[in-house]
């Protein structure tokens, strides 16, 4: 049994990017060395949302959608659902023309506190590593290391095939020289109001 905090519909790491350039979501996948970001900000429910924003979306789907967003009223910019089954029915709808996304599995202590919710999943979760993540505002991992800065290129033996950071303590080294070279202003300000920096774990569940 696999304790999470639910699931969420996001872009395979090679599908990560925005093909209008609009600037949003990046124009190409970030990448280190070959290897994809693999973390939680990856273009969450985009397929499902841009549906929804032309009007071309069946209305069972837009229900769903609405119903995740009212059931995620916080500041953490993360919508997260605990029904593996209303997952799939989005990965499905968002898959409808190209396979582009996949449903990943999530595990926070300070996300398990905003959402008040924690699942014992049955199904198994293959457990990739972790993201660290100013909640609410964005992933360190993908703007320190996978960004344009090559300040922190040192900490690439940090990341593995999954674009991810192996364990704790290779995150909390990461957290450390993020905040060294922000304080000599050359990577942006970290925000941490209202939750703070978190080292949230993505797994891919078996359904």
């Amino acid at each position: 049994m696999n304790a999470v905090c639910g699931f969420i519909v996001v872009r395979t790491p090679s599908e990560n990017y925005d093909a209008a350039g609009r600037g949003v979501f990046p124009s190409q996948p970030p990448t280190l060395s070959g290897v994809y970001y693999g973390g939680i900000d990856r273009m969450q429910w985009f397929d499902v949302d841009e549906a929804l924003f032309d009007k071309s979306i069946p209305s069972g789907i837009a229900s769903s959608r609405r119903i995740i967003k009212t059931q995620n009223i916080d500041f953490s910019g993360i919508d997260i659902v605990t029904d593996i089954d209303l997952a799939i029915e989005m990965l499905n709808f968002s898959n409808r023309k190209m396979r582009r996304n996949e449903i990943i599995a999530i595990s926070s202590p300070i996300l398990a506190e905003i959402k008040q919710k924690r699942i014992d999943y049955n199904n198994n979760i293959e457990w990739f590593g972790i993201d660290l993540v100013d909640i609410g505002h964005s992933s360190l991992l993908r703007d320190g290391l996978f960004g344009t800065s090559s300040c922190l290129s040192h900490l690439s033996n940090s990341i593995n095939k999954r674009g991810l950071l192996s364990n704790k303590e290779c995150a909390m080294r990461l957290l450390e020289e993020y905040r060294k070279y922000m304080a000599l202003g050359v990577l942006e300000q970290l925000i941490e109001e209202p939750y703070g920096v978190d080292c949230v774990w993505i797994g891919s569940p078996s359904f």
